[in-house]
């Protein structure tokens, strides 16, 4: 009966010490396993901010090109409205060199015929230096028309390409303005989803924490109330010992 209670003793003692094997070292395991549960939220948390730099970058792009595109379009449009009031003035001044010449040719017409009537070489040579003279302020006329015709051609071909230019950079702008708007919300639905994991992994942290420290505690306290329960045992086991001794 005695050698059955101290195997039974030597059982209950083995499986203390087993227990108490477990216990031991439960907090730095329990530790180790919240630091990598720690460590995967906040990789988390840093990839959705890494994220959301990306987009904010994108966004600054898109808006610095926007800017820059409304600063090309409305420096052409000036242009245009430019060219538009150049080529009425060009116009006129074809108009005012159109009738010089009319004037020119129709003085030289009049000279001609007194020419014609002249007997006078003297005279003869006289009105036949101011024909050649008109008739050099019709050609420098005619040059300076001719001139001002390039002028109006190329401001109109300048007036074409430009408003080409325009429309290519509206179209430009619309599309950049497009993708602002939707990196702007991506952008937003990552900002929420950032201040969400960080609310989430404060809670973590916290929660973890009071895990942590009851682990701790449980490991503290069971560690000591095992010790004493095998202290307890090995006692009755060594007053079994001394008692089957007294009886041999």
């Amino acid at each position: 009966m005695v050698s059955v209670s101290q195997e039974a003793l030597n059982l209950v003692k083995s499986a203390l010490v087993n227990f108490n094997a477990d216990i031991i070292g439960m907090s730095q395991r329990s530790n180790n396993k919240a630091e990598d549960i720690m460590s995967e939220c906040q990789g988390q948390v840093h990839q959705t901010a890494g994220i959301i730099a990306e987009l904010e970058r994108k966004k600054e792009q898109l808006t610095n090109q926007i800017e820059y595109l409304e600063s090309e379009i409305v420096r052409d449009i000036n242009e245009v409205n430019k060219i538009a009031d150049q080529i009425p003035q060009l116009q006129r001044n074809i108009q005012r060199l159109e009738g010089h010449i009319v004037g020119l040719r129709s003085q030289i017409s009049s000279l001609r015929a007194q020419l014609a009537d002249c007997d006078d070489d003297d005279v003869r040579q006289q009105i036949q230096s101011q024909i050649d003279s008109l008739e050099n302020q019709v050609y420098r006329a005619e040059s300076n028309k001719a001139d001002l015709e390039g002028e109006i051609r190329n401001a109109e071909s300048r007036r074409a390409n430009l408003h080409g230019r325009i429309s290519e950079n509206k179209a430009q702008k619309r599309q950049a303005e497009s993708d602002l708007s939707i990196q702007k919300n991506r952008c937003n639905k990552f900002k929420n989803k950032f201040e969400r994991q960080k609310s989430a992994y404060k809670r973590i942290e916290s929660d973890l924490k009071a895990y942590m420290d009851a682990v701790k505690k449980f490991e503290s306290t069971s560690n000591g109330v095992t010790q004493q329960n095998v202290s307890a045992i090995d006692a009755c086991i060594a007053s079994i010992d001394s008692y089957m001794s007294v009886n041999i």
